[in-house]
């Protein structure tokens, strides 16, 4: 699920202002983590925790969260307050780069 929700984003980011706001800088997995570079904005790094299933994520904006998989949502929630990750990363990423941003539908990719 979590390989399918980057391509995806990937996809659909593709020819967009986000992709030159990021430019020269491209997304980097490498190891089971996701890097973001946004230059002076900051980085994004989403590291994947196999063993106890969790997504971990190291935000510029928010700091470091962790998120667990509820198969009953199909979302990605955040072990601390609930929240959403992609809900989390739509937002943030919208306001970083002046770009709306929309990735919370990418949860169903992982049901």
């Amino acid at each position: 699920p979590c390989t399918r929700c980057a391509n995806e984003w990937g996809a659909r980011v593709r020819g967009t202002p986000f992709v030159v706001a990021m430019a020269p800088r491209r997304p980097l997995v490498q190891e089971g983590v996701l890097n973001v570079a946004l230059g002076e904005r900051g980085t994004y790094v989403i590291n994947k925790q196999t063993p106890n299933r969790q997504i971990w994520l190291s935000s510029p904006v928010s700091g470091p969260w962790r998120y667990a998989f509820d198969p009953d949502s199909g979302e990605w929630v955040n072990t601390r307050n609930g929240h959403l990750l992609f809900a989390l990363l739509s937002e943030e990423l919208s306001a970083l780069t002046s770009f709306p941003l929309d990735i919370t539908d990418l949860a169903e990719q992982g049901r």
